[in-house]
């Protein structure tokens, strides 16, 4: 069985990989210094969906496939940030691997077939 490839040229890939790393130590990086000062990162559902994009059905859908984690302060569920964070990166990836299943394959043959 002949194997598939994507072509995508050596800079744009490694520009992907350096964005993708940068991005998870930002992320990690403000969550710890907002939990040193006490500053709340906690987003009400309104909050989440509205940076994320996503309908409060979507939101809560996550939270049952333990996607995401909320937190009750009184009636009121909130939602962490670095959590939000988690989740729009998935999001992204997954709408990201859909246009990517759209580019054409390129099958490598071992042995090519003779000619003639």
């Amino acid at each position: 069985m002949a194997e598939k490839y994507k072509l995508i040229r050596d800079e744009s890939l490694r520009e992907l990989m350096i964005a993708h790393y940068r991005q998870g130590y930002a992320i990690q990086l403000l969550s710890y210094i907002c939990y040193k000062h006490n500053l709340d990162t906690a987003l009400s559902i309104a909050e989440a969906c509205g940076v994320l994009g996503i309908s409060p059905r979507q939101l809560a859908e996550a939270a049952k496939k333990n996607e995401i984690r909320s937190v009750g302060r009184g009636p009121t569920k909130v939602y962490s940030a670095f959590d939000l964070v988690t989740l729009a990166t998935r999001l992204h990836r997954k709408r990201t691997m859909g246009v990517l299943k759209k580019v054409p394959d390129f099958v490598l043959m071992e042995n090519p077939p003779a000619e003639g």
